[in-house]
């Protein structure tokens, strides 16, 4: 009975992998996107194995920093590839009223998660490391470490990804954002206009997260080797001394472990609250303007139960109700509110009410994008649940 459910797990698998493998086929058939990202995918991939030989050959735990790092880059264009694939896709609205936006969030959530966690065992081996003292080598870190940024800001600037850039430019600042970017205005104000370069008004977090790593890489290397050179020199080739130098390479690991933790963050927060199906706070201000005009239209009585949530990240849904006057042309009103808020919601659901609330009139579907708008009502009058 065991062999038999594995036997048919492992053909529930396999039919699984066949239909992904076919997806990605038919997508890089007809999309050079898809040709570009699968290519730097398979790049990525043959870096990690190098990184992970190279983290169990010289036992240091700052190549498994960097390991991170470019697993966090692979993992965001797994979701690039499903954004693509998500775009090509056509759903009916009866099925997916919301379409496939939740896939890109999900993916980039997930993409998130594994990261952070991914740091907290790293900051596990750190202290593990500060007890127990490895002997390791530095010889490859400096190259490793170049190449793993060379990647990680092609996969952040030059490759098709809505999702990571969509979320890098919403989401809340982190401290580092913050901070550099007072430094940057305070700079500002000290140097001449007429000085050629220009300090940036804004910084990548992604961006932060690749210098801060390519720094204590750096620094560590060149801490390590001095040290070593001083201790042999001085100590006359005593290999028990080396060992504790080591502990740069376990202190600078755990500092990228927290920096990445406090990076990742605040997009994981806003990737969660659009799963919660929260509203989204940078929108609130100019619905509830849109509402406000709406309860001043001519027969409008009063709008409530109104709630706005994001389906995705370009993507925001509603629903309200609305009251009329018994003389007011119901369909008259639905065309304005849905036109006022189609600006800002993409998919909005309207019940219209005559009179008293138990009257139900209409029930409107409003679903627009950059191009085009659509709205029609259906419903007949009775009690509203």
């Amino acid at each position: 009975m065991l062999l038999k459910a594995f036997a048919e797990t492992g053909k529930d698998l396999m039919r699984v992998v066949a239909v992904i493998c076919e997806e990605i086929k038919q997508l890089i058939r007809f999309q050079l996107k898809a040709r570009r990202l699968l290519n730097l995918l398979c790049l990525l991939l043959c870096f990690l194995n190098i990184l992970a030989f190279f983290c169990y050959y010289t036992q240091s735990i700052l190549i498994a920093a960097l390991f991170g790092l470019n697993l966090f880059d692979f993992l965001c264009l797994c979701v690039s590839i499903l954004c693509l694939w998500s775009e090509k896709k056509s759903c009916s609205f009866e099925d997916h009223p919301f379409g496939h936006d939740r896939f890109a969030v999900l993916g980039m959530f997930s993409t998130l998660i594994v990261s952070i966690l991914y740091s907290f065992f790293l900051f596990k081996e750190g202290m593990e490391r500060v007890l127990e003292p490895a002997d390791i080598s530095i010889d490859f870190i400096l190259p490793l470490a170049l190449i793993s940024i060379m990647l990680h800001h092609l996969v952040v600037h030059k490759t098709y990804n809505p999702a990571l850039a969509h979320i890098t430019d919403v989401c809340d600042k982190n401290i580092f954002q913050c901070n550099l970017t007072d430094v940057s205005q305070s700079l500002q104000q000290i140097i001449p206009k007429s000085f050629p370069l220009k300090l940036p008004q804004s910084f990548n977090t992604l961006d932060i997260l690749g210098y801060v790593t390519l720094s204590c890489c750096v620094y560590a290397y060149l801490s390590i080797a001095t040290t070593e050179e001083y201790v042999i020199r001085h100590a006359g080739h005593d290999e028990d001394h080396l060992p504790l130098l080591n502990s740069t390479d376990t202190v600078f690991t755990m500092l990228l472990a927290i920096v990445n933790v406090i990076t990742l963050l605040p997009m994981t927060n806003y990737c969660g609250r659009i799963l919660l199906q929260t509203a989204p706070g940078r929108l609130l201000g100019p619905i509830n303007y849109a509402l406000r005009e709406c309860s001043h239209y001519d027969g409008v009585l009063e709008i409530k139960k109104d709630h706005f949530w994001e389906t995705g990240f370009h993507r925001v849904a509603g629903s309200l109700h609305v009251r009329v006057r018994s003389d007011a042309d119901e369909q008259l009103i639905l065309a304005k509110i849905t036109e006022r808020l189609s600006v800002h919601v993409h998919l909005l659901t309207v019940q219209v009410y005559k009179g008293e609330w138990t009257q139900r009139i209409a029930n409107s579907h409003c679903c627009s994008d950059k191009h085009q708008s659509c709205a029609h009502a259906h419903g007949e009058p009775g009690q509203c649940k």
